[in-house]
């Protein structure tokens, strides 16, 4: 499943090197895109969308 999320409070890269490693948390061989500055997260993963969030 490729999600793509809305995160308003993404202020640096810092922050999106947080939520990927928490991605990768939940599960290891997920992709994971970030764009800071369209405070953007895509994921592709096999996780549900309950859980990324």
């Amino acid at each position: 499943m490729v999600l793509k999320l809305k995160v308003s409070n993404i202020a640096c890269e810092r922050c999106a090197e947080i939520i990927t490693q928490s991605i990768h948390l939940m599960e290891l061989e997920a992709k994971v895109n970030m764009d800071v500055n369209a405070e953007t997260v895509t994921v592709e993963s096999a996780a549900s969308e309950e859980s990324i969030k």
